[in-house]
């Protein structure tokens, strides 16, 4: 839970979903659904990396407030840089950010500076591959499938190769620069036993978006 009581809503406005804090209440909407039959406490505050979404927020809210260009970061990445991934980062000095969404995404700040990250596919778009492929490949997920244990059935091979695609860049990074790891997002609990020493921020964006707040008064 974030602690604290805000008189506002902080949305983040994502690929599939409004997420939306109103003071400590937290809930999601489908960017396909409508929004207008909401009733939020202003004023609202939000990012977002899905324009149809942003339209349709402003125009139920039209006083929302972006503030994408709130965000200061230090970065060698392109201005291509996700505004989500951007605000992930604020606050970190030595950090790798892994923000397990519809997309998996990891960044990497050393000395306040963002050195780069990269994207991988979220789980769900992964466990969609095999059945397309053929369906034989149709299988039931597992999910703490252990990395160290050949699979010996087709259920654990494809999910052992789920995890591992996912699992292996992000140790290869944690490995190479030795920094604290943060997770964050719908699926990183589930991950978390595959890692040492990480740490599970499940509102990381919303205390981030709070942190950005407050350094503007």
């Amino acid at each position: 839970m974030i602690t604290g009581v805000y008189s506002m809503t902080l949305c983040d406005i994502g690929n599939t979903s409004f997420h939306f804090l109103e003071n400590e209440h937290q809930f999601k909407v489908s960017v396909e659904d409508t929004i207008e039959h909401l009733n939020l406490k202003e004023p609202i505050y939000y990012i977002s990396v899905n324009k149809d979404g942003e339209k349709k927020l402003l125009r139920k809210f039209p006083n929302a407030i972006n503030i994408e260009d709130k965000i200061v970061l230090k970065s060698n990445y392109a201005t291509t840089l996700g505004v989500d991934r951007a605000l992930g980062c604020y606050g970190y000095s030595d950090a790798i950010i892994v923000d397990f969404g519809s997309a998996i995404t990891v960044d990497i700040i050393a000395h306040n500076n963002h050195l780069g990250g990269f994207i991988l596919p979220g789980v769900e778009k992964l466990k969609e591959i095999y059945p397309n492929i053929s369906q034989k490949l149709t299988f039931d997920y597992i999910e703490k499938i252990n990395l160290h244990t050949i699979p010996t059935t087709t259920n654990e091979a494809i999910s052992y190769a789920i995890n591992a695609m996912i699992v292996e860049p992000i140790k290869i990074n944690y490995q190479r620069y030795n920094l604290p790891l943060i997770i964050t997002g719908e699926h990183g609990k589930k991950f978390l036993n595959y890692f040492n020493n990480v740490f599970y921020e499940p509102n990381l964006i919303f205390k981030n978006m709070k942190l950005l707040l407050e350094m503007e008064k």
